[in-house]
Parts: C-alpha cells; sequence; structure tokens
C-alpha cells in the first residue's frame, strides 16, 4: 500500500523547510493555495524520467498528449482499487469528487443526503483503508 505516514512527513519536512506552519499544505512558497496546473509540468518530467528509465510507460506514448497531473493519479488509483477487489461503495465513497466534478460549477447531486454531509475527518478510517489497499 501507499506509505502515508512517510508521505505526510515528508509534506511537512517541506513545508517546515519553506518557512510554513499554518494553511494550505500544497501551497506556493508564499503559502498561497497551489492549483493541479502549478504541479503538472514537474509531473510530466518525473513521468517522462519514469518513461526512459523503466517499463511501465511505453516509449511511443507521448506523456504531453496523454498524461497530466489531473487524471493520472486518479486513474491509477481507480484501476488499482478495481485489482484490488474493493468494493464499489468504498470506490464511490472515495471519489465524491466526479459528482463535483459533474456539476461543472453548478451545485453538486449527491445520490444520497449524506454523501452531501459527510465530514472528510470522519472519512479517514476509509480513505485509509482505500490507500492501504492500493
Amino acid at each position: 500500500g501507499i506509505e502515508l505516514r512517510w508521505w505526510i512527513e515528508k509534506l511537512l519536512s517541506i513545508t517546515t523547510d519553506e518557512g510554513r506552519d499554518a494553511g494550505p499544505a500544497f501551497a506556493s512558497r508564499a503559502g498561497n493555495l497551489a492549483s493541479s496546473t502549478d504541479y503538472d509540468a514537474v509531473f510530466r518530467v518525473y513521468l517522462k524520467q519514469v518513461q526512459s528509465d523503466t517499463n511501465l510507460i511505453q516509449d511511443d506514448h507521448d506523456v504531453d498528449m496523454h498524461y497530466g497531473i489531473s487524471r493520472t493519479p486518479r486513474k491509477s488509483a481507480e484501476t488499482r482499487a478495481k485489482q484490488a477487489k474493493l468494493d464499489d461503495s468504498m470506490q464511490d465513497a472515495m471519489n465524491r469528487w466526479r459528482t463535483f466534478e459533474n456539476a461543472r460549477g453548478g451545485r453538486p447531486k449527491f445520490k444520497h443526503t449524506r454523501d452531501l454531509y459527510a465530514d472528510a475527518v470522519a472519512y479517514m478510517p476509509l480513505t485509509w483503508s482505500y490507500s492501504y489497499a492500493l
């Protein structure tokens, strides 16, 4: 599974090195909330490195065309969750982003009201179970 503790400690180390002890975890050095596009170019650089050093990405795949920070990690997580035979209800709970994404700036329509009011902290055990399975 994904080593959550290691990644969280690494993130805290970076924010501490940047002199930030409050605010969003993924932020500019000034502390402003970063968007996924802020990381996309760096993400593709690493994917190109993976492509050149391993056989995980075929040589004839155009990384710039086929991969991106906004979709590649999600697709990978979905695939690994299916391979791990995780229950569909767990995947649906983890993928609340789809509901917001499909709303396209409008009000998201949740299948169940409980999904609308679900608290991220309360979802942590589910999140951890999902991450460990990957």
